[in-house]
């Protein structure tokens, strides 16, 4: 990625730890049409995926994130979002396969500890 790139990915991910979803996701997608390299990028993807999943858009993150675990197969943290999507929408199966996933690919993730005995918990 050029340094550009960079740049901008990062004030797009400084917008959204300051919680301004709108706003991260107007620069993410007027970049774009700028940098159509994005579209080849797994961080990209679930950047976009966490800011749709803040604004509740379920459909549009898990598509999201789908996107960039079809990038990257063995990129861990969109199939931990995914789990947290699919969890939101209350199908603690397929939340369970996600961070199952996690797992696989990192073996120590407690992050996914945490969220398969959550799983495992729900009443």
């Amino acid at each position: 990625m050029s340094k550009q790139e960079i740049e901008i990915l990062d004030r797009i991910k400084k917008l959204y730890d300051n919680r301004l979803y709108k706003d991260s996701l107007a620069l993410l997608h007027s970049s774009i049409y700028t940098f159509p390299n994005f579209k080849k990028i797994a961080y990209f993807y679930n950047l976009k995926g966490l800011i749709n999943l803040a604004l509740k858009d379920w459909k549009t993150c898990i598509e999201d994130f789908k996107n960039a675990i079809s990038i990257d197969n063995n990129f861990y943290h969109a199939h931990f979002n995914l789990g947290l999507a699919y969890y939101d929408l209350g199908d603690l199966e397929k939340s369970y396969e996600q961070n199952l996933k996690v797992l696989e690919i990192d073996k120590n993730n407690s992050r996914a500890k945490i969220a398969l005995i959550e799983i495992l918990t729900f009443q």
